[in-house]
Order: C-alpha cells, then structure tokens, then sequence
C-alpha cells in the first residue's frame, strides 16, 4: 500500500493547492466575513456553498421579516433565526444577498427595499441607487455574483445600515457582534456619507437668510409639532441664535394658549429623546417668554441648568448629563476623524456633520445614564482619544472655521449657547433657584465663559453671529455679575471678565502676542486660549506670528519655562497654523522647538514635552530636518534617550491610523531609528 500522499492527478493536485492556499491565508483568523469567502467560492478556493443553513427556513424567515422572530427587534439588517438547533441566532441579512441560493438572494434583496420603504432613512442614498442599479442583475440564476458584491459591499459601508445594525443588537444585547459594527459607525465609509445631504451643515459660509427660512418653516407648517419637526431635522444639530426664532412664533400664531404651547413643545421634546431638542425648547421660550406658563418657571429653570452644567464631569443628578455628554465625544471624535480622512475640505460642513452624526449615534442608546456612562468609558473613550491622537499628530490643512474650533476645543459649546441666550432676559424670568447660590460648577461654567465665550464673540466680527455662543456677551454680564461667588486667590467674576475683556481691543492680536511671554502663570489660560482661537479662526494670525516667531526674544523663553498643559495649548495654535501656512513655517517650527530644547533653563519634565512636540510638529510638517539637527547637536546618546520612546509609540500608531496620517509617521519613525533608537 502506497504511503506517498502527494495527488495522482492534476485535477485533484489544483485541488489540493486549492485548499491549501485558503488554510495558509485564513488560518490565523477565528472568522472570515461573508464577502471574502464568496470571492473564494467564485475564484474555486472553496467548493462548499455558502452560507450554510437551511435555505428554505432563511428564505421563510426573510419573507415573514419580524414576524418569524422570536425576539423583538428593530428594523435593520440583522433578523432572528428561530430553530431547534439555535434559538435566537442572528442572521446579518447583507451577507445573505450573496448567497449561492437564487431564493434567499431575492429573500435578502426583497427585505431592504421592504425597508426602504418603510424606514427613509435607513440607507443611505447611494446605497438606494446602487440597489437600484444592481438588484435585478443580482436576482438572476446565473451571472449574478458581481452584482451582488456591489450590493453588498455599498450595505457594509452603509452608514445608516450599520447605524441600525448597531440599534439592533444594542437593543437586544448582542455583545459579541456589537463591537465590530459600532466600529463600522464610529469610522464611517466617506463615499458612503458624500451622498447624505444635511439642509444646514453649518452657518459661516451659508449664502440663505437663516431667519427667513426658518419663518418659511413656520409659514409652511400646519401646526406647531410640524414646525418644530422641521425646524430639528434641518438644523437641529447647531446651536443657532434664538433670536432667530422670534418671528417664526409669530408666524405660528402661538399666543392664544400659552400652556398648550408648553405641553406640545416638551411633549415633542421627549419624544425626540435628544439632549440637543430639549436645547431648542428652551431657546424656543427664550425667544418668547410670554409663552412660559407662569406655574412652570422652575420648571424651566430646571432644564437650563440641565445644559448649563451638564458638560462638567463632576455634576451629578443631571437627567441628561452622560447624555449630553455622548455627544460631545462623538463630535469631537468625528471632527477630527473626517479631517484626517478629507484634509482640505470645509471644516465647517466637517464640525457640522460631526455634530448632526454624533447626535444619530447617541439616539440609539436612549437616555439610561448609567449604560451609557459605562460605554463612554469602556468603548468611546478609546476611540476618541486615538481620533484626537492622529489629528494633533497629522494635523491635516483645513480651512479657519468657527464651528470646527468650537467642536475640537471648547466642550461647554451648548452650555455657553444657553448661557448666551439668557443676556438681557435674566430681569424678567426672575429668580432661577440655581442661578442665585455660588456653586462651584456655575463657578467653572463662569470660567469657561472668560475662556471662550468672549473669543468666540470676537469672530463675529468677521464670521457669523448666527450662533448663540457668538454673540455678545454684554448682556448676560450687565445682568448677572455677582450671580457665581468668588474664584481662586479671591478673584471676582468681575475681575475675570475685565481681564478678559482687556484683551480684545484695537490692535488685540499683536498685543496679546507681546504679552504671553511676559504674564504671569495664573493669567495665561486666557491668553493662551485666546491666541489658540485666533489661529483657529482670525485670518491674519499666520503673519502676525510668523513676526514674532522669528525672535528667539518671543518663543524661547516662553518654551523653557511654562507648564506643559500651556505648552500643549500654544504648539498646537502653532501647528495649526502652519498647517494653514505651510512654506516658511514647515522649516521654522520644528528648528525653533529644536532650539529651546536646548534651553538651560529646560528641566527633565519640560525637556519631555518639547521633544513629543518636535515630533509632532515633524510629523505635521512632513520634515526630519528638525531631529536631524536636534541629534547632530545634542549628540547620539542624549537623542536616542528621547527618540526610543517614541519609535514604539509611532509603531503602534501606524496600526489603523487614517492614510493622511500614516503618510507623515513613516519619515519621521525612519528618521528616529536611523540615529540608533531601537523599540525592541
């Protein structure tokens, strides 16, 4: 008996490499996505139909829809498989438009345009087309799998699709598959997204009259819940002016029945179920405050604080807290990811669609504070710091924005929009209860408005006013000015208000750039925060600083001697701007932290910092001139000691970081090993 196991034949020699081949490639992976493996099918790799299954139960299972299954679920991609083997089993319909079986194809292609129909905004509107295009072709008996495969790859990369798909077994508490399709959702498909068409994306270089479209609404609409359904699915998602409401209440013709018009409003409000609706509520009442029955004050009142303190981690008791909190994550997380993915594009269409997509995302994990604390913690937290990690590092060019700056750096964004809100309007609410006891988180609300809120009202002065958080904040400060107690070191809210009002005169920028180097540490947060605005926002911010960088006078003594947290805010002014200015700042700004690296003045901490900050500015600039400097000065062995660090770090970033990314951490991570820096 012959014990030679090589194949007798050709055929079965084609065979045998066959699956040899699809053992070598696949073995290391616990699964292989139903796409992959139909590709292996069609090429011959695999000679076992897929999926497996009983095709006449699917193709039940998929004509029936929910009916068939045994656990309530909402609309969407996945359906529950009910059998004797496996009560309960998900079945990803997508995958089942590839099946080899004509009937559970057409099963499969039947259930979304089912849903189609019913949920608009299940899929997105390039999928619709391409399912258009393709679903006959995908039905037919023979010559049917390329069809299929666009279908099915336009599903996998289907914003909306996966959103739903999240819904699903978030809802039913599928942990196990959860993961991988959140991940579809929290890194979306581009193309995918290019198809939606949000009404308002963001205010700076709208061309329409806000006020006039939004009374075009009120004139439209057959009654107040239509309105403001409108009003949210268009622009919902910014924080706009509520000034801009006054007259569409007119056009409503809302003054008959004052609390009618307040049970409507929050009834539509909590249907919603989004923190950003119950925003609009109260700008609504704020546009007309006849409208607030009289019984329900602190009712009101209840609600503002909701916003006002919600952004602070340390607030407890807040309905809405974590709620509101999701969001600004998922803003944040996806502003930055879509500057990384399209470096160049319109910032502010990129901060509003982080804004309307966080606001999606966040609806589909309802309003129990406590789950969604802890998937803020176990699952968002990482993503939005590793999105924060590749913007700081590649810092993409993209154009000045308002918005965009508003989103990646100030998370009390709405809070100050309502605060804004309340100028000139204090008197004749009265007592809010909340508002008239010192508070420490009303204190740090405070700050933030010293911080931020006057920066961001400075650029409406050539931006846009549109937004509340934009507009002056006289008001609110002429009415208010005793309303937070007192700070550290005794300061009023007085004091911080004069300091940071002092700082936005005639000739503000070039001011404030002659005195960072010289103020005190307890004034710089101020400073610093206003000078990282103007390089967000102030068009000639590049040529103001580029003056003054070319003093060794102006950057290195401020370099060598501030905190790192003051060091993280003014590099990152710096990189952006030379993101948006390119050329002369490409070579200056890592030469010059190369330089006061080197300071005498530098400690062990500081020199930490600079380094990291010499690597990113390397990394954001695409230029190694600055290390090579930095090694040949400083020598071999006291380079190596930093540059070891980082080679690790660099390593594990290039692992799914975005192309625009990837692109700038290869020179410099060759740059790192070539003076002798190891990570292993």
């Amino acid at each position: 008996m012959s014990t030679d196991p090589r194949p007798r034949d050709e055929a079965e020699l084609d065979r045998f490499f066959a699956r040899r081949s699809a053992q070598n490639a696949f073995a290391h992976l616990r699964e292989v996505d139903a796409r992959t493996l139909a590709v292996l099918q069609h090429i011959g790799l695999l000679e076992k139909a897929l999926p497996d299954g009983d095709y006449e139960k699917l193709t039940a299972l998929l004509r029936s829809s929910t009916e068939a299954s045994p656990i309530e679920i909402p609309p969407g991609p996945h359906l529950v498989l009910e059998s004797q083997e496996a009560a309960g089993e998900l079945v990803c319909v997508s995958d089942l438009v590839l099946a080899p079986n004509r009937e559970v194809r057409l099963a499969a292609l039947s259930h979304f345009r089912d849903l189609e129909r019913q949920e608009a905004t299940l899929l997105t509107p390039r999928t619709s087309r391409v399912l258009g295009e393709d679903a006959s072709a995908a039905g037919r008996r023979v010559r049917w799998r390329s069809a299929a495969l666009r279908i099915n790859s336009a599903l996998h990369g289907d914003f909306l699709c996966n959103l739903a798909g999240v819904k699903q077994l978030y809802q039913i508490g599928s942990w196990r598959e959860l993961p991988s399709w959140l991940e579809r959702v929290l890194r979306p498909s581009i193309p995918s997204l290019e198809s939606i068409q949000l009404q308002f994306w963001s205010l700076e270089s709208e061309p329409r009259d806000l006020g006039a479209e939004i009374r075009n609404w009120a004139r439209e609409s057959s009654d107040l819940r239509s309105f403001l359904s409108r009003f949210f699915s268009s622009i919902g998602h910014l924080p706009i002016d509520p000034d801009q409401l006054g007259t569409a209440i007119q056009h409503l013709g809302l003054h008959r029945d004052a609390e009618d018009v307040w049970e409507t409003v929050w009834e539509w409000a909590d249907e919603l179920g989004s923190p950003l609706a119950r925003y609009h509520a109260c700008q609504f009442f704020l546009a007309d405050q006849s409208l607030i029955p009289a019984g329900m004050r602190e009712r009101f009142w209840k609600e503002i604080e909701e916003i006002v303190l919600a952004p602070d981690a340390e607030a407890e008791n807040l309905e809405w807290g974590e709620s509101w909190r999701i969001r600004i994550d998922l803003a944040q997380h996806y502003c930055a990811y879509f500057e990384c993915e399209l470096p160049g594009y319109d910032s502010g269409r990129l901060a509003g669609l982080a804004w309307w997509l966080g606001d999606r995302v966040a609806e589909v994990f309802g309003a129990d504070q406590a789950r969604i604390a802890q998937l803020r913690q176990e699952t968002l937290t990482p993503v939005c710091e590793r999105s924060h990690r590749y913007r700081t590092l590649g810092h993409p060019p993209v154009g000045q924005s308002l918005l965009r700056y508003a989103t990646l750096h100030c998370r009390p964004l709405w809070s100050l929009s309502i605060l804004n809100g309340l100028g000139g309007k204090l008197k004749r609410l009265g007592p809010s209860g909340f508002l008239d006891r010192p508070s420490p988180f009303l204190a740090r609300a405070f700050v933030a408005v010293s911080l931020f809120g006057l920066p961001l009202a400075k650029a409406s002065t050539h931006m846009t006013n549109k937004y509340a958080f934009a507009k002056s904040w006289e008001p609110l400060v002429e009415e208010w000015p005793s309303s937070f107690g007192d700070f550290e070191g005794g300061a009023t809210a007085a004091d911080l208000w004069e300091f940071a009002e002092g700082l936005f005169g005639v000739q503000w920028l070039p001011e404030l750039l002659r005195r960072i180097p010289k103020t005190e540490p307890e004034a710089l947060p101020q400073l610093l925060h206003a000078f990282r605005f103007a390089a967000y926002t102030e068009p000639e911010t590049s040529e103001v600083t580029w003056t003054n960088l070319q003093s060794e006078e102006w950057l290195t003594p401020f370099l060598g001697l501030a905190k790192p947290w003051a060091l993280e805010t003014l590099l990152d002014a710096l990189l952006e701007l030379q993101a948006q200015k390119g050329d002369e700042w490409r070579v200056a700004l890592p030469h010059t932290i190369a330089s006061a690296l080197q300071a005498s003045s530098v400690d062990e901490e500081q020199a930490e910092v600079l380094f990291a900050f010499l690597v990113m500015a390397s990394i954001a600039t695409n230029t190694t001139s600055g290390l090579a400097r930095l090694r040949e000065e400083v020598g071999e062995a006291a380079f190596s000691a930093w540059a070891s660090r980082w080679v690790a770090q660099i390593e594990r970033l290039q692992e799914g970081a975005p192309e625009w990314t990837k692109g700038r951490l290869r020179p410099v991570l060759t740059a790192l090993h070539v003076t002798g820096a190891d990570s292993h």
